[in-house]
Order: structure tokens, then C-alpha cells, then sequence
């Protein structure tokens, strides 16, 4: 049982890896948030096509002008798991098979590919 708990746990610590990667590419000047125009810079770069300032102001969830890492990955969480809580998209994928929780990773690594590629650049 103990084995079993420490396997899932592991699962959401992975997609949060995943995430901060891309985070801290975009974040370029090290100071733990990202500005609009580090955000915008790496949207571009990333070329999604939702309205990059629609996605700042959702994502900006204190509304103080930037994104913090909590945030960023709130964010994340709740578009790609549907998930309102870090217990809820813990919940997600620890009941994800394997082949799906593996699917699941690799999409998100490549959805994220864009900004941490290109934004360190």
C-alpha cells in the first residue's frame, strides 16, 4: 500500500516538472513571475492562436499584472485536467491507466514544447 501511494504521488510531482520547465524558460529574467511581456514574447514564440491577453487575465488569477509559478500552474491544471484543485488533478491522473497517464504526459511535454523550447532561445 505504501509502495502504491508513493508511485501516485509521483505522477502529479512528474506534470508539475513538466510544467516549471516551461515556466522558468518563459520567466526570463528570474523573478519568480511572469510580466506581460514575457508572457506575450513566449505566446508568440509558442504561436497558439487563442487571444494571448484573454489567457494572461484568466491565468493572473490575484490580478496584480503578473503570473506567480502557482498560477502558472493552476492554469495548467484546470485546462488540461479540468481540474479547480491540485487535490482534484491529483485525483485525475492517479486514476489514469498507464497507457493513458503515459499519453497524458507526452501531450502535455508537447504543449508545452513551444515556450520552454523557444522562449530560452
Amino acid at each position: 500500500r505504501f509502495e502504491l501511494l508513493r508511485i501516485e504521488m509521483s505522477r502529479l510531482e512528474q506534470v508539475q516538472e513538466v510544467v516549471k520547465i516551461a515556466f522558468n524558460a518563459i520567466d526570463q529574467d528570474k523573478d519568480g513571475k511572469l510580466s506581460t511581456t514575457e508572457f506575450l514574447a513566449a505566446w508568440e514564440k509558442a504561436g497558439r492562436s487563442e487571444d494571448p491577453m484573454c489567457v494572461f487575465k484568466r491565468t493572473n488569477i490575484k490580478g496584480d499584472g503578473t503570473i506567480s509559478w502557482e498560477e502558472f500552474f493552476h492554469s495548467f491544471l484546470e485546462d488540461e485536467l479540468d481540474a479547480e484543485t491540485v487535490e482534484e488533478a491529483d485525483g485525475a491522473v492517479n486514476e489514469m491507466e498507464e497507457d493513458e497517464w503515459t499519453k497524458f504526459l507526452e501531450e502535455s511535454k508537447k504543449h508545452l514544447e513551444g515556450f520552454s523550447a523557444e522562449s530560452s532561445s
